[in-house]
Formats: structure tokens, sequence, C-alpha cells
């Protein structure tokens, strides 16, 4: 597979355009998106990037991931965005399949970082997206 912004071309079989099949639309595979949102307790930001920079290796290593990774908001001029959030971290994450993220969500090396991080964790959201495919007009 070669990879691209939200999707990678797989030679294979190619389904009709606009028919889904296992994560591929028109013959390319359409990867899984995940945007996390962890609220943390007030303070404990920095320590919570301890605890998360040590998992970031482990994840990577995992079948199936292609991103993962913390970040944090920017403070810019940009009248649309929303006040910063001193306390939250969004990890941006991308995953070959949502068979891959499942596969992530129960691993060991997860259930163990979320017992370290219970107490500084306030609440955790997730948003679990596909790349759209272009409509074809003809």
């Amino acid at each position: 597979m070669i990879g691209c912004w939200g999707y990678c071309f797989d030679f294979g079989s190619r389904p009709q355009y606009g028919e889904l099949r296992d994560n591929r639309l028109f013959g390319v595979f359409l990867m899984i998106h995940v945007v996390a949102t962890i609220q943390l307790a007030d303070g404990q930001r920095d320590q919570f990037l301890e605890h998360f920079h040590q998992l970031v290796p482990l994840v990577h290593q995992e079948q199936g991931c292609i991103e993962y990774g913390p970040t944090v908001d920017l403070e810019t001029d940009i009248g649309a965005q929303d006040p910063v959030r001193e306390q939250v971290v969004t990890v941006m994450e991308k995953w070959e399949s949502l068979a891959a993220l499942q596969a992530h969500l129960v691993a060991p090396h997860m259930l163990e970082y979320r017992a370290r991080v219970k107490e500084l964790v306030q609440e955790t959201k997730i948003q679990v997206l596909t790349p759209v495919a272009p409509v074809n007009d003809a």
C-alpha cells in the first residue's frame, strides 16, 4: 500500500464506484481516523503527558497503527477557534481498520495505561471517523 492523506492505494479488486467493502471505496482503502479528547483534572496535564509519552512507542508497534500522538490546543488569533483548553489533551490517531482500533482499545499496555492515569483523567470522549469519497456527478 502507498500512504497518502486519508487514503491508501491498494491495487487489488476494485468495487464499483460508491460501493464500500472492507473499508475500501473504488479500490481505495479508507483508514479509520480517531480524535480522542481527554479532559484532565486541574493541574495534571504535565503528569498525564509523562505517562502518555511512555505509551506512544508501544501503540506505534501495534498491528494497524498508522499514526498516534498527543496534541494540545494552540492559542491563535483565528476567530473561529474555540478558547484554549488548558486541561485537555487531544489524541490524533489513524488506524488501518476498525478491527485494528478495537484491538488497540483492549491491548494490555492500554489497560495498564488507563489504570495509571485513572486519577488524572476526568473524562474521555472519542470520535471515530472515515474519509468520504467524492460524489460521482456523472
